[in-house]
């Protein structure tokens, strides 16, 4: 069994300095959203093998937040330039490749990619992924490479809106 979970960076801010997109921080909402996220997976028994980011500040802030958090075991960060505002055919692709070694996988990055990614294996299930929303996606696989829109099924979908304060 394979289980990914698709999450959109923390919210971000144009105010902190950064000349540009990529290098934009994370907010103070952003990180505290971040921290809840982290504590939800944890309560949801999410136990990921690796977290696989963008290397983007935002990205890659929120995935280290998330390790930091929680402890997750066995938490290691990969970043991947090829995420960095990657379209949703290029996001399966590399879920695809992943080692079959892992069986649970935080892939953290942008949208509008990450949108399309969960409405292509969802049946166009969102309007729009927002930050620091996680959507848990699960399939009765052995190979990342048979994880495909017909084999996945949704395990759940959390925003910070959704979720109480901590």
């Amino acid at each position: 069994m394979k289980t990914l979970y698709i999450m959109r960076h923390g919210k971000s801010s144009w105010e902190a300095g950064a000349q540009n997109d990529f290098d934009r921080p994370l907010n103070t909402r952003g990180k505290r959203d971040v921290l809840r996220m982290a504590k939800a997976l944890h309560d949801r028994n999410a136990r990921p093998d690796i977290i696989i980011t963008s290397p983007a500040v935002r990205a890659l802030t929120t995935a280290r937040l998330l390790c930091a958090s929680v402890q997750f075991p066995m938490c290691h960060i990969k970043t991947l330039d090829i995420l960095y505002m990657a379209p949703a055919h290029t996001l399966l692709s590399l879920i695809n490749s992943y080692n079959d070694h892992w069986n649970e996988v935080i892939q953290v990055g942008h949208n509008p990619g990450l949108t399309q990614l969960v409405n292509y294996f969802l049946n166009d299930r969102l309007d729009n992924l927002p930050t620091a929303a996680v959507m848990a996606l699960r399939a009765n696989v052995d190979s990342w490479q048979a994880f495909t829109s017909g084999t996945v099924h949704e395990v759940f979908y959390l925003y910070p809106k959704g979720l109480p304060e901590l």
